[in-house]
């Protein structure tokens, strides 16, 4: 698998004409250290930082791992795949203080919209926050809500559940861009996957987000790229592809997801009945702007 370097090369993959850019914030910027691996043990905790998990693409994820300190437990992983960082804790009672959430509600270890280690190791499982691909200090360029992105997902999925520590039977979790991807991994159907949680998020990137009902979105798909676009390596330039492209074709069509679920506040309940009931099973587009309308072919 091939990937974009920062001096521009393009190179191809499947059919889908991609547009990038350069990153909107750098790692550093945003708080990031370098990847380093680390282990500390607190809390009834094993916590090791920055654990590299494999690809098909050639490339590696990062993942931080919270498990049980006993070595013994085989614990059911919750992932979390996150674009928002898993080295930045999200206190949510002061970042939104009129949200209703008190702040002895969650740990310092809870990153933005995902799991709370600390709640979760202490009921016997294992959380497992991996940052998506091409995003913070990364080996590839970012994708957003791609099929090459849920493939990564699987392949981490996969990892989570051979692992020593592991019971085999992994769990996904998480809100809004941790919900979307945990709908597009699951539609591949790891082996390994239990059970999914998607707490609230959109189905379908076009039609809920960049045009809903139609109408342009010119606040919160503006801003989204700022928060998805710190990073390394090149990223995938979603200002661009929306002004090239303001009606629906086959990129728009690859956010979709396939079910008849279209989560997200507006539709959530009626979305929900939809579902049947399962049991659980886990114990500036700019100059630097580089936009191609070529078709990519397969490597």
């Amino acid at each position: 698998m091939g990937y974009l370097d920062l001096d521009g090369t393009m190179i191809l993959y499947n059919s889908m004409a991609y547009c990038f850019r350069r990153p909107l914030n750098t790692p550093e910027f945003r708080g990031a250290r370098p990847r380093k691996y680390s282990r500390e043990i607190t809390r009834g905790m094993i916590i090791d930082r920055d654990i590299e998990i494999p690809t098909r693409f050639g490339y590696a994820l990062y993942a931080d791992v919270f498990r049980p300190a006993d070595e013994a437990l085989k614990a059911p992983p919750l992932l979390a795949w996150t674009p928002y960082g898993k080295h930045d804790p999200a206190p949510l009672a002061k970042i939104y203080p009129a949200s209703g959430v008190h702040e002895d509600w969650l740990s310092d270890l809870t990153i933005f919209e995902a799991p709370d280690p600390v709640f979760w190791v202490g009921n016997g499982y294992a959380v497992v926050t991996i940052d998506i691909p091409g995003v913070w200090y990364a080996q590839s360029p970012a994708i957003y809500l791609s099929p090459e992105e849920a493939e990564a997902f699987y392949d981490a999925v996969e990892w989570a559940g051979i692992q020593a520590w592991s019971n085999g039977r992994v769990g996904l979790s998480g809100v809004s861009y941790l919900t979307v991807m945990q709908w597009r991994v699951a539609e591949l159907n790891p082996p390994h996957l239990a059970a999914i949680n998607p707490w609230e998020g959109w189905s379908d990137t076009y039609r809920e987000v960049v045009r809903h009902g139609g109408i342009p979105d010119t606040y919160f798909w503006p801003y989204i790229q700022v928060r998805w676009g710190a990073s390394n390596q090149l990223i995938e330039d979603l200002w661009a592809e929306s002004a090239k492209h303001p009606l629906l074709y086959a990129r728009h069509e690859d956010t979709v997801n396939r079910g008849p679920h279209r989560i997200w506040t507006g539709g959530e309940t009626s979305s929900w009945l939809q579902i049947p009931v399962l049991q659980p099973q886990l114990s500036d587009i700019s100059e630097i702007s580089m936009c191609t309308s070529a078709p990519l072919s397969p490597l």
